[in-house]
This record gives structure tokens, C-alpha cells and sequence, in this order.
């Protein structure tokens, strides 16, 4: 009795597409060297020419030719018959697209890093300025001493026309000189700086300079040494004074830059770093499954991997993943685990273990206490 008479009958139409399908991947397979054991191309050729011929295909044919198919997706596989159909035009659209994705994304890496590199050092050089001036300030106030009581014009900017009263009684003035001199070239430095860095921050603070009156007038004298120095006290003043006005300046415009830029620092560039990272990783596999012809297009895998990044840009701070002595700066952690999501969340996992068995006894102790 023929097992196979009362068997479903098979859809011939289904049946031609999948020999079809068997036979691109077949050739596929001779083109790459995949050697395939003979019977299982005789099946996969005997259900070819059936199919061909018009006639209905009997069961035990249709049998050897899934079992054939099914040995020959296993030797070819990750490749499917979906990935060789994979058009050109399908595959250059989506590298140009991902490729698009991450110039853009890399231009506003590249715009908000050197901003905020630019604003640190801005910043770093005016703290640097006011420890300096600070320390040059209470030095120049002790070796001038106090003015007479009264004397207000030894503390007032502008033109000598005295002796300091009391004398100072310096026996060596080059020191004093030298100071007064590195004390005007730090609030000017600081000044230059500050109005830079004001820019950065839409000019939230109004310079000295622009205020109109008497400091404006006076600026050049505030700000720069007079070559006599007939009254190193009233100079002296007038220097401090001015540097006074000038770190206000300079302190609030930093504030402020570190209000914007430290945000962004803090919070932004890691979520772009990570995203820049994601989209490096997706291009690397894009290449890595067109050249393996298992590229398959899809926008799922991608746009998740895109959302986890987010995810680890956005917590990525939270979590000391290297020692203090790593040379690896946040931004360039966060584009790592951008990279290489997967090894992130397997330490999230492991986190995750540590705080549930925090507490309870070891196996070991758990032995020598039973």
C-alpha cells in the first residue's frame, strides 16, 4: 500500500516557489564553494524537473525535496533566500541613509565638543586668573599700607599729583613695581577672556567697558600702568579696584557658561556620544552583512539598538564602569556603550545580581555553619 495516496495534496504553485527559492540558494552555494552531499542536490534537481514538466509532483518526491532543502538552508546558513534577493537599490538607499545619519550626527558632536571644549579652557583660564590676582591683591594691600585717614584720593583712579602720604618706605620699589605689573596684565588677560566667553552665553553680561561713565573713560588707565608712579599707593588701589570690577564680570559670565555648557557636558554629549557610537556599530554590521550576503532590510533592529543607546547616553554618568586611573574620559565611555550596548546591559545585570545578594550568606559560610 502506497503511504503517501492518502496523504494532503501539496499546493503545486507553493511547491514551484520553494523549489525556486532552493535553487538560488543552491547556486548560491556552488558559486561560494559549499559542497553539498550528492543526493541532496540529485532531490533538489529531480523536484526542479518535475516541476518543469507540468505534470503533478508525487509525494515522495515533494518529501526528498524539503528534507534536501532543509540540509541545504542549514549548510548556507545565515544566508536565506530573502538576503540574495536583497536588490542594490534597497541596499544603497539604507547606506545612504545610515551613512547620512551619522555625518550629521557626528557634525553636531563635533559643534557642541568644541564649544564646550572651548568654554572649559575659557573658564579654566579665568579661575586660574582670580587664584593668581587674589594672591597679588593681598600682597600689593599689606606692602602699601593704608592711605592717611581721609587722603580719599590715594584710593580713586586717575592722575597722581602727591607723594604717598604716609611714605611707603620701601627700600627695594622693583618688587612692588613687578607685582603691580603682573596684577594689571592678569585683569586684562581675565577681561579679554571673560568678553569671549560672553559671547558664548548671548551676552547675558554687560562688560565694563561698555558701561558708560567714568570707568569707561578711564579705561586704559584703570587697566595698564602709568610710567611714572609717582603714588604706587593710589595706583596700587586703583588696581585692585579695577581688577574687583573685573572678576565680578568674569565670575558671573562663568556661572553662566557653566549653567549652558556644563549641561550640555553632562547631559547631552553623553546621549550623543552614545548615538554616534550606535551608528558606528550599525554601519560596521551593515558592512559586515552585505559583503556576507545576510543583509536583510530592516528598520526594527536598527531603531532599537538607536533607543538603547539613548537609554545608556542619557544613565551613563550614573555608573563608575572604570577605575579613576582609567585614561578613557566620560564622553569616550559613553560612546563605547553606545557601541557595544549588549556589554552594558550585561553589566547592569551583574549590578543587579551584587545588590540582590548583598546580605545574604555566602554558599561556603552557609557549609560551615550547616
Amino acid at each position: 500500500m502506497d503511504v503517501y495516496a492518502s496523504g494532503p495534496t501539496v499546493d503545486q504553485s507553493q511547491l514551484a516557489a520553494a523549489v525556486a527559492d532552493a535553487h538560488r540558494l543552491l547556486r548560491y552555494a556552488a558559486e561560494t564553494g559549499i559542497v553539498l552531499p550528492e543526493a541532496t542536490v540529485g532531490a533538489l534537481v529531480h523536484a526542479k524537473a518535475c516541476t518543469e514538466s507540468g505534470v503533478l509532483v508525487p509525494e515522495p518526491v515533494i518529501v526528498a525535496f524539503y528534507a534536501a532543502y532543509a540540509t541545504l538552508a542549514s549548510r548556507v546558513a545565515p544566508v536565506t533566500v530573502d538576503t540574495l534577493q536583497v536588490s542594490t537599490d534597497s541596499t544603497a538607499r539604507n547606506l545612504r541613509r545610515n551613512g547620512m545619519m551619522a555625518v550629521a550626527l557626528a557634525l553636531v558632536v563635533v559643534v557642541f565638543s568644541g564649544i564646550s571644549s572651548v568654554t572649559t579652557s575659557m573658564s579654566q583660564s579665568i579661575q586660574a586668573g582670580i587664584t593668581r590676582a587674589n594672591d597679588l591683591t593681598v600682597h600689593l594691600r599689606a606692602e602699601v599700607g593704608p592711605p592717611k585717614p581721609g587722603n580719599a584720593a590715594e584710593t580713586t583712579c586717575g592722575p597722581a599729583t602727591t607723594m604717598p602720604d604716609p611714605p611707603l618706605g620701601l627700600k627695594d620699589e622693583t618688587a612692588l613695581i613687578a607685582e603691580l605689573q603682573d596684577l594689571a596684565g592678569t585683569t586684562r588677560t581675565m577681561l579679554r577672556t571673560a568678553t569671549k566667553l560672553n559671547v558664548f552665553v548671548a551676552n547675558w553680561e554687560r562688560s565694563p567697558l561698555d558701561t558708560p561713565g567714568a570707568w569707561r573713560d578711564t579705561a586704559r588707565e584703570r587697566l595698564e600702568l602709568r610710567p611714572d608712579l609717582v603714588n604706587m599707593r593710589k595706583d596700587s588701589f586703583c588696581k585692585i579696584a579695577t581688577y574687583e570690577r573685573v572678576r565680578a564680570f568674569a565670575q558671573n559670565v562663568h556661572a553662566h557658561s557653566q549653567a549652558i555648557y556644563g549641561g550640555i557636558s553632562a547631559y547631552l554629549l553623553p546621549v550623543l556620544y552614545a548615538l554616534l557610537g550606535a551608528c558606528a556599530y550599525n554601519l560596521r554590521d551593515f558592512s559586515t552583512r552585505v559583503k556576507r550576503r545576510t543583509y536583510h532590510p530592516s528598520s526594527y533592529a536598527n531603531t532599537a539598538r538607536t533607543i538603547a543607546a539613548m537609554t545608556v547616553g542619557t544613565i551613563i554618568s550614573l555608573f563608575n564602569i572604570f577605575d579613576s586611573d582609567s585614561t578613557l574620559q566620560p564622553l569616550a565611555v559613553a560612546f563605547l556603550a553606545g557601541y557595544g550596548v549588549e556589554a552594558f546591559f550585561a553589566f547592569l545585570d551583574a549590578l543587579l545580581v551584587a545588590f540582590s545578594n548583598r546580605g545574604r550568606p555566602s554558599p561556603a559560610h552557609q557549609a560551615t555553619t550547616a
